[in-house]
């Protein structure tokens, strides 16, 4: 029988090389994040989530400053979980998808 503890250490470290070299699937268009995991409590206001696009709603968070908003997004905050429940969002998908709840200016 073949064992993984049998190969060579080469072949062993060129696959993983391989495996970490390949380039990561691109981000996500940030309203495609906002419609499957944020649209659901942020499109009316569900458990005291802010409206979208509501400058009224948006005006003491935004103070905050982005990294707060990313935080509380990432770590979750009062009724919404953590990742507002896209656990498998990276940071730069997670920090679209608040840029594109923020009221345009």
């Amino acid at each position: 029988m073949f064992s993984a503890k049998r190969l060579p250490v080469a072949i062993v470290l060129t696959a993983l090389v391989a495996l970490t070299a390949q380039s990561a699937d691109p981000p996500r268009p940030a309203a495609t994040i906002y419609n499957d995991f944020c649209a659901v409590c942020h499109s009316g206001g569900w458990q005291g989530a802010p409206i979208a696009n509501d400058a009224s709603e948006w005006k003491e968070r935004m103070s905050a400053g982005s990294e707060t908003m990313f935080k509380n997004a990432k770590d979750g905050l009062n009724a919404m979980p953590a990742m507002g429940t896209c656990m498998d969002c990276s940071d730069e998908e997670l920090k679209s998808a608040i840029a594109e709840m923020l009221p345009t200016q």
